[in-house]
């Protein structure tokens, strides 16, 4: 459905649907309102009345409970005791949820959300902004890319009024929003919208809506009003309300869009016809979709629904699953202090008043002509540009954030790229109960040797082969004996895994090299010949080594020998002791997928045994937070054998590392750069800021590797990624390479280390490490700054990484989560997907997964306290299999509905051009100080 995808982009598209409920958000300000009982310049009267009237969050075509008054979701909207210290006022307090029922027949209205999300945050009923002329919000967009959410802001100027018209009191609120085509980014128009709020919607507790008040609605796609959206509000005289719309754009010749509906809602009985353009009529494109109609009906235990002539598909109401998508995040009452932008902090405040994470910027490309939006965001440090114009960006491109608070609006220019990222390793002491059933991944080099005694295969676990022997030697050089080794998963690929497994042996009989696998149960699809687990030989095949087929097991003979050799990412989780999946209390994870969209694993439920190796330092990482696990002893298999530390990342940038201070990136102790394993080659980073290899790793010797320079007398960029590099300092001689050199930890102190260059005092007592990312092509580890009209670089906030916590998914399972927050709250189970390819019906299978998150919900970052609070769920129903004995709403009362006579019909608004407005007051619902 990729038109269709693509038609609902732009806010034109989004308020074609949902505008009835952009009442509920414009807002801005002034000083003092006029008098009461004066007029103003269009010659209305205002009223006495100094706060705005408001409308729902959102609106779906069903109440989401049954009864005005009950709440089926209070478990979600339960505040923790430390909660309801906060104040009144706050943030926290102010935000407030929205959940909304998910069904998919009659989601003509699901793009309401979205707008809604939108309009929210612009405050327009807030007293300030009561007929104190027009201002200016800045309303944030989102679209998904690859798992990553691009967020774009666009400017909305707002003029909302409280007038007295026939002697009651409306609210006024007229919308101008500038809308870009995205097909035609040269070419823009602006969307008019006059609301008339005649009576303010009523919501529960829970934040349901119980009646959607009175109001109408006109807005103007196009100076001549041929392309509008209409909407209206009114008490049903039986109940709850009324809500008719009425909506046609055409985009050319074959693209019309319509939309015409009318709702009766209430709580208990409702219901509901709809005619819409249907985007599902088209196999593929292009394609001219037909039009469609959808009837539903509820009562309060059922919904029924009807598209077309099909039959009636019938839902439980008191049967429902949700499933949150936003959260906000905020301070607790223990608050104090100022924030990362500098800014005193409140109890109870929105996060998002103290971060920075990011801002779209609106340009006009240098190579065509064409506006363009972009985001300038960072992640773990690393800035860059995400945006949708082809070929990338032009350095010294201009690009403009509108103004944030007084004065003009912000010009900045794009930088030259950087071509790597250059990161400081640091690390804080942790333990293993930080990450208990927390899946990590971490990359494994695993080599070992198999013997076979006549009857099992041997092992020399926690030590080394001495092959003269052969003999298991311990690590303290002694003689040991060997352990039976069981196969088991860790030898066997999966069609999803990112892993490898190589397992081979010399054929002296034949004098070759012959392959394996493993195959157990387990396996999917073995070969032809297959009964029971052993090694068969194998062959190169499209995916790595594969089975012959049919199966050629391998016997193997007294003395007989293996290699095995075990390399990519795997995915393990310290599951503590005792457990009944392993006695080692970690556990490997079976991949049942990778799913690129959020960058996130699937797992299939089953776990094998996982013993982390003697003395190996493991590199994991949890959704951008990284670890480091040692197994240092074997003295009962408890946390207590394992050193653990969290991974501080820093990456190198402009403010951080200058030619006359780069201290918090490299100490001044540190003379050059080098890998433990190869002491000949020596780097440094340019900290100059004129020099055109600014931030990027140079060499300081010469490479053997090459013949046609010699990069140690000529500046040379070192055009390979390096992990691992440590700070060495020249020693007492001050001769790089000399015997007294030595390295230095993130202080600058000596650290004492073996002939290979490892440390031995210890994990407290180790090498000051850095990354180094090579961008060869423009790929990762590039970053692009923007710099600001006096040249300077403009540095963003990293995600707030949030501690380890539990919660319960839908099947009542113990999840242990570590998210980050942006503004999106990332590391929970993504459902979308799933959803959709379910045709969005909800299963207790996919219910099972979903993990929502109460209000309340207390978690840290190791320093801040904060609380979560949903602010947007969806509620699905469950389909009704069998409806014998049941009572059912009539679907038949929907016939009664007109579509062409009673819809509204558009009404000029005679808004006038916009108005010009060049200081911003609200951004992201966030008030601008």
């Amino acid at each position: 459905m990729k038109k269709k995808a693509n038609r609902f982009i732009g806010l034109s598209s989004v308020f074609v649907l949902a505008g009835s409920l952009a009442l509920y958000g414009c807002g801005g300000g002034g000083d003092t309102p006029p008098t009461a009982g004066a007029t103003n310049t269009d010659g209305e009267t205002l009223s006495s009345q100094t706060s705005g009237l408001t409308l729902p969050s959102e609106v779906s075509a069903v109440p989401a409970s049954s009864t005005p008054s009950s709440s089926l979701y209070t478990a979600l909207r339960n505040l923790s005791s430390a909660v309801a210290a906060l104040p009144a006022t706050s943030d926290y307090a102010n935000a407030k949820g929205a959940k909304y029922i998910k069904e998919p027949t009659i989601d003509q209205f699901e793009i309401i959300e979205e707008v809604l999300n939108a309009v929210a945050q612009t405050n327009y009923s807030d007293p300030t902004n009561i007929n104190n002329g027009p201002y200016k919000a800045m309303v944030a967009m989102t679209d998904e890319n690859q798992g990553i959410e691009i967020k774009k802001l666009e400017p909305w100027v707002v003029d909302s009024r409280m007038i007295v018209v026939d002697g009651q009191d409306v609210n006024r609120v007229l919308c101008w929003i500038e809308e870009v085509d995205r097909m035609n980014p040269t070419v823009s128009k602006t969307i008019k919208a006059e609301m008339k709020i005649y009576a303010a919607a009523t919501l529960s507790a829970d934040g349901e809506i119980l009646d959607l008040g009175t109001w109408e609605l006109n807005v103007s796609f196009s100076d001549d009003a041929s392309n509008f959206f209409v909407a209206s509000a009114e008490p049903n005289p039986n109940g709850g309300s009324i809500l008719r719309v009425n909506e046609y754009e055409n985009f050319g010749p074959g693209d019309e869009h319509t939309m015409k509906g009318v709702l009766y809602r209430a709580g208990t009985v409702g219901y509901g016809k709809v005619l819409y353009t249907d985007y599902d009529s088209c196999t593929e494109w292009p394609c001219t979709p037909t039009n469609a109609t959808a009837k539903y009906a509820y009562n309060t235990d059922y919904l029924g629904v009807q598209k077309e002539s099909a039959a009636i598909i019938y839902k439980d109401r008191s049967l429902t699953y949700d499933m949150t998508h936003r959260y906000g995040l905020f301070y607790d009452e223990n608050a104090t202090g100022t924030g990362p932008t500098g800014k005193a902090i409140v109890s109870g405040d929105n996060v998002m008043k103290h971060y920075n994470f990011g801002f779209p910027v609106v340009y006009t490309s240098d190579n065509d002509g064409g506006r363009y939006y972009a985001y300038y965001g960072a992640w773990q440090g690393r800035h860059q540009l995400w945006g949708s114009e082809d070929g990338g960006f032009a350095a010294d491109q201009q690009v403009t954030k509108e103004s944030w608070g007084s004065g003009a609006a912000e010009t900045y220019t794009i930088a030259d790229p950087l071509l790597g990222s250059f990161t400081k390793r640091t690390y804080v002491d942790a333990t293993l109960d930080d990450i208990k059933n927390v899946p990590v991944e971490t990359w494994i080099d695993k080599r070992f040797d198999l013997f076979f005694d006549g009857a099992n295969w041997q092992k020399c676990a926690d030590g080394w082969i001495d092959f003269s022997g052969p003999t298991c030697m311990g690590f303290d050089n002694n003689p040991k004996s060997m352990t039976t080794y069981t196969p088991n998963g860790e030898l066997i690929v999966g069609p999803e895994d990112r892993k490898w497994v190589g397992i081979g042996r010399w054929d002296n009989i034949n004098s070759l090299q012959k392959d394996y696998v493993y195959i157990d149960s387990t396996v999917v699809n073995p070969p032809s010949g297959y009964s029971s687990p052993g090694f068969f030989e194998a062959q190169q095949g499209q995916n790595g080594l594969q089975a012959k087929d049919p199966a050629v097991p391998y016997t193997p003979s007294t003395n007989d020998q293996l290699w095995v050799s075990i390399g990519g990412s795997i995915y393990i989780a310290y599951v503590g002791f005792p457990h009944a999946d392993t006695t080692t209390g970690w556990v490997q994870k079976e991949l049942q997928e990778f799913d690129t969209r959020n960058w996130k694993p699937v797992f299939t439920g089953t776990n094998s045994p996982f013993t982390p190796d003697m003395g190996r330092e493991y590199y994991m990482n949890s959704n951008g937070v990284n670890y480091v696990i040692k197994r240092k002893a074997n003295v009962g298999s408890t946390a207590d054998d394992y050193e653990a530390f969290l991974e501080v990342q820093t990456t190198a940038n402009p403010a951080n590392c200058t030619a006359t201070d780069c201290t918090d990136i490299i100490p001044d102790a540190v003379d050059y750069l080098r890998t433990p394993w190869d002491p000949n080659m020596r780097y440094a980073l340019v900290t100059a800021a004129a020099d055109p290899n600014y931030l990027l790793v140079k060499f300081l010797t010469d490479d053997i590797n090459t013949t046609s320079v010699d990069e140690s007398a000529v500046t040379t960029v070192y055009s390979q990624g390096a992990w691992g590099l440590q700070g060495w300092n020249n020693g007492t001689d001050t001769v790089a390479g000399t015997t007294d050199d030595f390295p230095v930890d993130a202080l600058g102190a000596a650290v004492t280390v073996d002939e290979w260059g490892f440390p031995t005092g210890g994990e407290t007592d180790r090498p000051v490490e850095f990354n180094w990312e090579y961008a060869a092509n423009g790929g990762w580890g590039q970053q692009q700054y923007l710099k600001d009209i006096s040249g300077n670089y403009v540095i963003l906030s990293d995600p707030i990484m949030l501690n380890a916590f539990d919660a319960t998914n839908g099947a009542s399972v113990t999840k242990t989560l570590m998210l980050q927050y942006d503004g999106w709250l990332h590391g929970l189970p993504d459902m979308h997907q799933a959803l959709q390819q379910n045709d969005w019906e909800m299963t207790t299978d996919l219910a099972d997964k979903i993990i929502n998150i109460p209000a309340g919900q207390e978690v840290t970052d190791g320093t801040n306290g904060f609380y979560l609070k949903p602010l947007d769920t969806s509620v699905f129903l469950a389909v009704v299999g069998d409806t014998t004995g049941l009572t059912l709403p009539d679907v038949t009362q929907a016939d009664a509905i007109n579509l062409t006579t009673d819809v509204p019909d558009y009404t000029a608004h005679g808004m006038g051009t916009m108005p010009v407005v060049t200081t911003v007051k609200y951004s992201e619902g966030v008030l601008v100080e």
